[in-house]
């Protein structure tokens, strides 16, 4: 992983209060994976709502934290 990648993980972690573990950063390519993961994490996979498209975004932002 790249220092870039790895202050993007903090950041995620930072934003939405969860730890992600080594091996499963090593496994996240794609913001589709982050999202899906993130999700999954705080229990709002699969929803389908006026405002599901609140961790998708909060993923595409939390860089500028």
């Amino acid at each position: 992983m790249g220092l870039d990648t790895v202050e993007l993980a903090y950041s995620f972690e930072q934003y939405f209060q969860v730890e992600i573990p080594d091996a499963v950063s090593e496994k996240l390519y794609t913001v589709g994976d982050v999202a899906l993961w993130f999700s999954q994490q705080l229990g709002v996979a699969g929803r389908q709502s006026a405002g599901s498209g609140h961790t998708a975004h909060a993923v595409a932002t939390a860089r500028r934290c």
